[in-house]
This record gives structure tokens, C-alpha cells and sequence, in this order.
């Protein structure tokens, strides 16, 4: 059986943009099914072809691909690429953060903000240190990062793909850029480093506060919460497809994403949470009060707003994790 399950996960993964199209599309549970069962026969004969070829040839053409690669000069070694939708108030901080923690660039793209967006990072925009893009629209996360890999993923050796509520945290307090080309190299097809959500909940706080995100919730889940399977991306560019979720891109054939332990990581999860070398601090919730302004400005990756049974659900504050304040004097908000 467990077998079974297996075949039929690996089907679906080889198939993940034709399934996550299907499921989007179309609304009826019967159709759906009706489609995968129609489709059944082209899915496995695709499958089927990727998996022998990952068996036989894959391994060393990717191992060339990435050796030459890795000889490579880049004008930036790790860049941020992100999409914000009126994140004013915290986003000086978020920028402020991940130059302190050696990020040496952030590819910003504005959907549509009315709060002043562009003028709180003028400053970063004006030393060359934020590419600012406007990028009007709805569902715009997906388009957003596949445009940043067309313009940039030639002189960028990594990009991560995270919201502006997450926050790149290395274990220990060393330079991101090195931590992720030393974890890149564990697996030869690694073309993706997949970094657990730490999930952060209000820390009981019903209102706004006054102060930093990062210095304010020091509450999070628990480590094996599900909330925290999930994984956001730092990818090498060139390598990539095309972002088809905001947890993940489909890569080449040739190559996958990693976990902190050099193993094949699938899809937008992944159960092995591990936050011994790096995690993504995700503050999903902040203060009550913050929540419910944030429905009111809906999804930047789908038409929907979230609901308060969202906040009831994220808000987790199991463990006392205080990290972050060792970067309280480095960072302006």
C-alpha cells in the first residue's frame, strides 16, 4: 500500500502544474476527478519517462551542469525576490534585516500599494541596494517571480522566494550567502534549498504594537507543528522552469530542491523540520487587530481574502524562541 501511495505521489508531483491547473480551474470535486482519470494515461507515461531518465542519465548531466555553474561570477551571490501589497510599516525592517545578515540584494515588486510603499524604501532604492518594480494586478506572486528570473537570474547565483511577513534565519549568526552555497552542494542535482516556515503566532497580543515584528512576537509553533512542514525556496535561477506556486518552483529536469540534509525535498513541504542550520520565521498573524487589516487587502498569489478562522488556526505560541533579538541593535525600522 505504501508503495501505491508512493507511485501515485510521484505521479502527481511529475504532473504538478497540469494537476494544480485542474484543481484551480475547475470548482466541481466530481469533474476533477473525472479529468485525473481521463488524463490518468498521459500523467504516468510522463512520469514514467522522468523517472528513467532521472535513473540513468540525470545524475551526471546535472553534477556538469552545476560544477560549471558553480565556476561562475556573479554581481550578486543571494538575492531576495518578493512581492508586497501595502507592507509599508514593517518593510524597512524586513529590508533592513536581510542586508544585516549578508543578502546583497532585494528584487521588490509592488502590486498595487496605498500606503506609501515606495517611499519608505526610497532610500534603499536610491543606493542601488532595492530593484523596485511596480507590478499592478491580481494573482501577480507566480508572474512576479518568473519575470524576476527572466531579468535577473543571469547575474544572481541564488534568489529566495519569500513574503514580506518572512525573515531568513540562519542558526547561527553568520552569512546567509555562505550557508547556502555550503548546503547547495550536498546533493548534485540540488538546484533549491526548501527552508521550513517557523511560524510565529500574536504572542496574545489583541493590538498593535509599537516596536519591531521580529523584537515584538517571540512565540512560535512548535517545531513539528504541520503549519511548519511547509518550505519557502531559495533557488538557483538558471535551473529553474517556472514558478508555478509561491512554496516552489518546477525546475528543469535535470535537477530538484534540497533539504538542510542534502535530501530530495518535494513539492511545498517537508515533514523532516530542521532547524539546526537555517528556517524562514513566518509572522503570519502579528497582533489580532494587524490580521484583520491584512483581510481587507486579500492574496497577491489568489482572488481570495483571509478569515479570522486563518488567525485562530496560525495562531501558535507553543515555544518561547527569542533569536531574533540578537539582532535587535542591527536593524532599522
Amino acid at each position: 500500500m505504501n508503495s501505491m501511495k508512493e507511485s501515485a505521489f510521484c505521479c502527481y508531483e511529475a504532473n504538478i502544474k497540469l494537476c494544480l491547473e485542474i484543481k484551480n480551474k475547475i470548482k466541481r470535486r466530481q469533474i476533477i476527478i473525472f479529468c485525473f482519470i481521463l488524463l490518468s494515461p498521459y500523467m504516468m507515461v510522463k512520469w514514467a519517462v522522468k523517472a528513467l531518465y532521472e535513473r540513468t542519465l540525470e545524475g551526471k548531466i546535472a553534477a556538469d551542469k552545476i560544477k560549471t555553474d558553480n565556476k561562475r561570477k556573479f554581481e550578486d551571490e543571494l538575492a531576495v525576490v518578493a512581492i508586497a501589497k501595502n507592507e509599508a510599516r514593517y518593510i524597512c525592517e524586513w529590508i533592513s534585516y536581510h542586508k544585516k545578515i549578508g543578502v546583497n540584494r532585494i528584487i521588490l515588486y509592488d502590486n498595487d500599494s496605498e500606503d506609501g510603499l515606495k517611499n519608505k524604501v526610497q532610500k534603499y532604492i536610491d543606493s542601488g541596494y532595492v530593484r523596485y518594480i511596480r507590478f499592478p494586478g491580481k494573482n501577480q506572486q507566480c508572474p512576479a517571480y518568473n519575470d524576476a528570473i527572466r531579468k535577473f537570474g543571469e547575474c544572481t547565483r541564488y534568489m529566495a522566494f519569500i513574503d514580506c511577513d518572512e525573515f531568513i534565519v540562519p542558526h547561527k549568526d553568520v552569512n546567509v550567502s555562505d550557508i547556502v552555497s555550503s548546503l547547495m552542494v550536498k546533493n548534485p542535482n540540488g538546484a533549491g534549498l526548501g527552508v521550513n516556515w517557523a511560524l510565529y503566532g500574536s504572542s496574545g497580543y489583541e493590538k498593535a504594537q509599537n516596536g519591531a515584528v521580529t523584537q515584538v512576537f517571540l512565540k512560535r509553533a512548535e517545531d513539528f507543528a504541520w503549519q511548519n512542514f511547509h518550505v519557502k525556496t531559495i533557488a538557483n535561477p538558471r535551473f529553474v522552469k517556472e514558478y508555478i506556486s509561491p512554496h516552489f518552483p518546477i525546475y528543469h529536469w535535470d535537477f530538484w530542491s534540497i533539504d538542510s540534509k542534502g535530501n530530495r525535498q518535494r513539492l511545498w513541504y517537508n515533514h523532516d523540520v530542521d532547524f539546526s542550520v537555517i528556517r524562514c520565521n513566518h509572522y503570519f498573524c502579528k497582533s489580532r487587530e494587524e490580521f484583520i487589516a491584512k483581510q481587507s487587502r486579500g492574496m497577491v498569489d489568489r482572488q481570495e481574502k483571509y478569515n479570522m478562522s486563518r488567525f485562530d488556526e496560525y495562531d501558535l505560541n507553543d515555544v518561547y524562541d527569542p533569536i531574533m533579538l540578537r539582532y535587535a541593535d542591527r536593524i532599522t525600522y
